[in-house]
């Protein structure tokens, strides 16, 4: 059965007839419509199976799609889906601040790491962003470890400003040997000695 006539057909099928009906489609419709089926069906689990049935075949290709699901499925099914959505998929920042809305903070987290693992690399500006969706230290440091260069004194600044406590901008950059310029401008303009080490505090205002 095609899409459009399951579709024109559906309100009038029993529970276990509609899920078997659904999962043997040979095709699927846009996220809307497939999320006014889910309004009919009751039980969770055969939610979670249609709804991963319909990733499978592509049905939530986008983040509007995975944005029209949210309210229909629980946290975990979304995320699930989400994943599949997102494998292998370099994603822009405008889809990553639309991801951090609906995805769980872990899987929000897993998202960044998937990011980095495929080479891409933010701003500093970007960074600052997605950490107001983020809240794993060790994300948010590989993040600024990672950061696109160039960077500027400000946003050196505002790099440190993020990390957690215990942790130094100039130790995270540490091993960049193409940001050492601006690491060193930044440590001037704070009265440090720009070596890098503990005790670059010169004037203990640091």
């Amino acid at each position: 059965m095609d899409w459009k006539t399951f579709y024109d057909s559906y309100e009038a099928f029993e529970q276990d007839e509609l899920v078997q009906k659904f999962l043997n489609l040979s095709d699927y419709g846009p996220a809307k419509e497939i999320v006014e089926v889910l309004d009919d069906v009751d039980d969770d689990q055969d939610i979670r199976t249609i709804v991963l049935k319909a990733a499978d075949k592509g049905a939530f290709d986008s983040v509007k799609a995975l944005e029209e699901l949210e309210m229909s499925v629980s946290t975990k099914v979304l995320d699930q889906v989400i994943e599949k959505f997102a494998e292998g998929r370099k994603l822009s920042m405008e889809d990553l601040e639309r991801l951090g809305d609906i995805a769980s903070e872990d899987k929000f987290s897993e998202l960044l790491e998937d990011q980095l693992d495929m080479g891409v690399a933010f701003t500093a500006d970007e960074i600052e962003t997605l950490d107001e969706y983020l809240n794993n230290d060790d994300v948010l440091i590989r993040l600024i470890e990672e950061v696109k260069a160039p960077l500027t004194i400000e946003d050196i600044e505002n790099l440190d400003f993020l990390l957690p406590d215990g942790e130094r901008i100039d130790d995270v950059l540490a091993a960049r040997g193409d940001l050492s310029g601006a690491l060193l401008e930044w440590e001037k303009e704070n009265n440090m000695d720009g070596d890098f080490d503990d005790l670059d505090d010169i004037d203990g205002d640091y």
